[in-house]
């Protein structure tokens, strides 16, 4: 049979709309304003692994600027003494960059230098160097590059205005003994890092001439141009 249902309605007030909500709308993280400033370029040709591994010969760019806000630098190459150019990407993140303020002593490689020591002065205030144990430098910690003998140094003491004094050295790393007695006040420095400096693998035949590559920042009017011999190693 068909049934009944019986309803009882009750109204209900309806939910108010709320009004305007407060918010705090935050504080905003502005990227620092730092002036680029022009680009300084190292052009290496160094015995040294940087990944991945290559079959030709290959030069070494390390880049930084004169001011802290440097970020980076478009590439050019030419192996035929300018007569013609190639795209060679950008450089790596900013290099650990300066020169020599004094000159290094020669010195054998078979033992830590305690005898010898340099000052360089970096390329901006921003750079730092810092040193390290016996431990990491046999690990290969705080390599570096200095005229054309690559070194390490365990000992950093800072002597103001970008300037570091360096000693307990390591002296004519992975063949470079020959450079030890070859210093000079002025010449470059350069940290030695993996992610900050960029391979530039030459094309085949082009051992034993030259390599011209010039870098172009944003703060750069003209560029900056380096140039290198090309090894066969």
């Amino acid at each position: 049979t068909g049934g009944l249902v019986s309803l009882e309605l009750v109204r209900v007030p309806g939910t108010p709309v709320p009004g305007e909500a407060a918010a705090d709308p935050g504080r905003p993280v502005p990227n620092p304003d730092l002036r680029h400033g022009p680009t300084s370029l190292l052009l290496l040709d160094l015995p040294i692994e940087i990944e991945p591994p290559a079959d030709r010969p290959r030069l070494l760019v390390a880049a930084a600027g004169t001011e802290p806000g440097w970020r980076r630098a478009s590439l050019t190459v030419s192996y035929d003494g300018g007569a013609s150019w190639s795209a060679a990407g950008v450089t790596a993140d900013a290099a650990i960059l300066g020169h020599a303020a004094t000159v290094l002593g020669a010195s054998g490689s078979t033992l830590i230098d305690m005898r010898n020591e340099v000052e360089v002065e970096l390329l901006n205030d921003a750079m730092w160097l810092e040193g390290r144990s016996d431990d990491a430098l046999a690990n290969g910690a705080n390599l570096a590059v200095l005229g054309e003998e690559l070194i390490q140094f365990g000992r950093v003491h800072a002597v103001g205005n970008r300037r570091f004094r360096l000693s307990r050295l390591l002296r004519g790393r992975r063949g470079t003994e020959w450079a030890a007695g070859v210093h000079a006040a002025g010449e470059p420095f350069a940290l030695i890092q993996a992610d900050r400096v960029r391979a530039i693998e030459s094309p085949t035949g082009t051992a034993g001439g030259e390599a011209r590559l010039p870098a172009q920042g944003i703060g750069d009017e003209e560029g900056v141009l380096a140039s290198r011999m090309v090894s066969g190693g």
